[in-house]
């Protein structure tokens, strides 16, 4: 029985304990962001494992929309994972997209 209390515990822990972004930077897997369509990612910023702040900027018109990728290495530190951001830029309704593999 305590071991079913603990494990639902754990549970509720790691399901309710922060948004998708803590969970992406505590636990590790990957998330997608949009940039607004005709913006220019420029720079991102993890506050408090939450919040994730991106600065981007008006697209120029000789600009296409990209892919960038924020990868977290977490290596050797236990019980957490290896967190990725996708972020997408958008220009005139088309999103960039990730190479098929």
């Amino acid at each position: 029985m305590k071991k079913k209390i603990l494990a639902l515990g754990v549970l509720a822990t790691l399901l309710c304990g922060c948004g998708s972004n803590g969970k992406v930077t505590q636990y590790g897997g990957t998330k997608d962001i949009n940039i607004p369509d005709g913006y220019k990612f420029i720079n991102y910023n993890i506050q408090d494992d939450e919040m994730i702040w991106c600065t981007y900027r008006p697209m120029h018109a000789d600009e296409k929309p990209e892919v960038y990728i924020v990868q977290q290495d977490k290596s050797g530190i236990q019980f957490t994972g290896d967190g990725k951001f996708i972020i997408h830029e958008c220009k005139d309704g088309v999103r960039a997209e990730l190479p098929k593999e």
